[in-house]
This record gives C-alpha cells, structure tokens and sequence, in this order.
C-alpha cells in the first residue's frame, strides 16, 4: 500500500474515475468525492427514525454520496468528506483481508492500553457513562438518537473514546 496508489487498484470500480484518485487525496480530502452526511435522512424526515436500527455498508453508503456532484477534481482543493473515510477503511479491508476495526484494535488501541475505545460496529450499546444526544420524534416525544446503530458512520466515525484515551493516543501520535 503507498500513499501514491490509486483507489481503483484496492477497490475496483468503487467510485467513477477511482484510478485518478489516490489514498493521499481521500486522506488529505482533496479526492473531490462528495460526503455522504447530507444523503442521510434527518429529522423529521420519517426515514430517519426508521432507519434508526439498520445496518450500513461502506459500499452503500459510498454509492448514497455519489448522487451528488463532486466538488473538485482530484487534488485541486481541501472539501471534507466522510466518504474519504469510508472508502479508506474498505482500503484497509482490502490491503490486510480483515476489517478495519480489527486493524484499529490490534495496531492501536491494544499496544497503546486504550481501555475506554471501542469500534462498536452494530452495537448502539455505549458501555460507560456518556452524554445524550435526543432529537424530537414524531409524536413530539423525545428520542434519545444516542442509541442507534453506529455503522451509518463506518470508518469515518464509529469510533467510541474517552478524553483520557484521546489524550493517550495522541500523546503517541505526536
């Protein structure tokens, strides 16, 4: 895997023009790819709730991004975009043959003791203590949106931490 490598040659015909991009330009979001957050249904759009307990795939969640215009062509500008994400974590599937939460898990957060980190994949269980997030359902009852499924954020943000473990990571990271 180098930095050089088009998206094309880990992930065949995942997005149009996939051998024009490469794994530095969805890194540094200058790939010109659109981001799939404004695809998702919001409330109070009745989907939203429904889809509240599904499960998103990566690929789908790419193809949902690609209805809209890119922003740029590769390389040109700066436009953050989830969907860099979500493909660089199908990469990481692709390069090692294992998904990327496992990869995370054993090149991450073991070796750096992250004890309070999860990648929570389907599970809209959070183990610790944490904030809430509600939103107003349909019968004008609160939801509480915090428990959901997180796979619609995938690699570009299923991720769970504390803010000790966010400060151990990147004490190592820098």
């Amino acid at each position: 895997l180098g930095l050089g490598d088009p998206v094309e040659r880990w992930l065949p015909g995942a997005v149009p023009d996939g051998g024009d991009i490469t794994v530095r330009e969805l890194l540094n979001q200058t790939s010109g790819l659109p981001d799939v957050v404004p695809t998702l249904p919001k409330p109070p759009d009745p989907e939203f709730y429904s889809s509240r307990w599904r499960t998103w795939t990566a690929s789908e969640q790419v193809q949902r991004a690609l209805t809209q215009p890119t922003t740029n062509q590769p390389g040109e500008e700066f436009h953050y975009s989830s969907t860099n994400y979500l493909l660089l974590g199908e990469v990481v599937g692709a390069v090692t043959g294992r998904p990327y939460a496992a990869e995370i898990e054993d090149r991450i957060v073991r070796p750096l003791h992250l004890r309070q980190t999860s990648l929570p994949g389907t599970s809209p269980r959070i183990a610790a203590p944490h904030p809430h997030g509600y939103v107003p359902g349909p019968d004008g009852r609160l939801v509480d949106w915090t428990r959901m499924n997180p796979s619609v954020f995938g690699a570009a943000g299923e991720l769970i931490s504390s803010a000790t473990d966010l400060d151990r990571f990147f004490r190592a990271l820098l």
